[in-house]
């Protein structure tokens, strides 16, 4: 038998994590996984939100899009089920740098 315990844990600030196994998006309540067979149509979309300064794309049940700030330096991010969107702000920079790593 099992005795029980309890560990103590915390919500982590959100973020945007991007392996080989997927691309992540906690948004401090919402986590959606991309996953690894879909980085590409993921890289897409990220250098279309960037060129275009907005995006709206979905595979399946997902969707993936976003638009840029009207003074360039952040991008609001959202990807998930339609009904269960994660959304977060994320600075130009750091999208781009996911994007440069996709490639």
């Amino acid at each position: 038998m099992v005795e029980p315990l309890t560990v103590p844990a915390r919500i982590p600030q959100p973020y945007l994590h991007l392996d080989n196994r997927g691309f992540v998006m906690f948004d401090g309540n919402r986590c959606v996984m991309f996953a690894g067979n879909t980085l590409g149509w993921v890289r897409e979309t990220i250098e279309l939100l960037l060129e275009e300064k907005r995006a709206t794309r979905h595979r399946g049940d997902h969707f993936l899009g976003g638009m840029v700030s009207d003074d360039g330096q952040t991008v609001t991010l959202y990807g998930g089920p339609a009904d269960a969107l994660a959304t977060l702000d994320v600075s130009v920079d750091g999208l781009g740098t996911i994007r440069n790593q996709l490639r």
